[in-house]
């Protein structure tokens, strides 16, 4: 799951083709329910801030085999965020988190990263990640299915 995400991730951020972006939001839906939701909330955050990915995205959901309520209604704990710290007419600082629960609901992944950028630089300026796997025995719960 951790990997899917990450993936889903580098591919949102790098010039997606129409086909890539459509495959990625075709498998909402076909994840574990936190998975799910998490990405869920990562697209609704690339919409709300205008990310380079918005204008594609925008146009796959177009289509009404990716953009339909059962796709789109799925319940949840996990979730994405991001926004400016601090911006100016010469520098901004932006922040991300992303909080990945598991099917338990026990924290399975938290990242946040803080960007420092200007008109020709962006700075990755620090990161915090702290990932748990295993803890659903503690609980007596079970633990998601590899993905």
């Amino acid at each position: 799951v951790l990997f899917r995400s990450a993936a889903a991730e580098v591919i949102l951020n790098n010039n997606p083709s129409y086909m890539e972006v459509k495959n990625l939001l075709l498998s909402i839906g076909e994840l574990p329910q936190e998975m799910n939701k998490y990405m869920l909330s990562v697209v609704a955050d690339i919409l709300h801030f205008e990310l380079p990915a918005s204008k594609l995205i925008r146009q796959v959901l177009k289509d009404v085999r990716v953009h339909n309520y059962d796709r789109f209604s799925k319940t949840g704990s996990s979730s994405a965020y991001s926004g400016y710290m601090t911006r100016d007419s010469d520098i901004a600082s932006t922040y991300s988190l992303d909080i990945l629960y598991s099917g338990s609901g026990i924290l399975r992944r938290s990242n946040m990263d803080i960007f420092i950028l200007n008109e020709k630089t962006e700075l990755h300026a620090n990161q915090v990640v702290i990932e748990a796997q295993g803890l659903e025995s503690l609980i007596a719960a079970t633990a998601d299915r590899k993905s």
